[in-house]
């Protein structure tokens, strides 16, 4: 499994890709935490900084060493910026039910909340979103995914 870093046209075209999506709810933050329910890309003057795409095995929301690689990437970024919110997105391929997909993604996006806590990022920063199956163009591993986002807010719109 592999994770990489989105940035420029790339992030364009996941941002395409994620726009056509199920919509998902904000989901529970981890016990403790005061999250806002508003996620930073649809809070006004957002702007997304960066993005960290982190996959995993079918049916799993266990995170491997590549992953966690990932992680600690972003977890710098945003302990180097204390300012700046994370957006934790979860998906699933489209195989099984669609509830259990939907659990699948929000387990899968709480895994990745827990990690980045674990690393000294505090919870009250991050959002999680479970958004569920989505389909795949090339391989079910697009699916199985979840998106880290780094973003800056209030920022002037233009």
């Amino acid at each position: 499994m592999k994770h990489r870093l989105v940035s420029g046209f790339a992030a364009v075209s996941l941002s395409l890709l994620l726009a056509a999506c199920t919509t998902g709810r904000p989901i529970a933050p981890l016990p403790g935490a005061a999250v806002s329910q508003v996620p930073p890309s649809q809070q006004p003057g957002a702007q997304r900084d960066r993005a960290y795409l982190i996959f995993f095995q079918e049916g799993s929301d266990a995170l491997d060493v590549e992953a966690r690689r990932g992680l600690d990437e972003a977890a710098e970024l945003a302990k180097q910026h204390p300012s700046v919110r994370i957006q934790v997105v979860g998906f699933a391929d489209p195989e099984g039910s669609s509830q259990a997909n939907v659990d699948l993604s929000r387990r899968r996006a709480r895994a990745v909340m827990g990690a980045l806590v674990t690393r000294g990022v505090a919870p009250e920063r991050i959002v999680t979103i479970g958004r569920g199956p989505t389909s795949f163009e090339q391989s079910a591993l697009e699916s199985r995914r979840v998106e880290v986002s780094v973003w800056r807010l209030g920022m002037p719109t233009r």
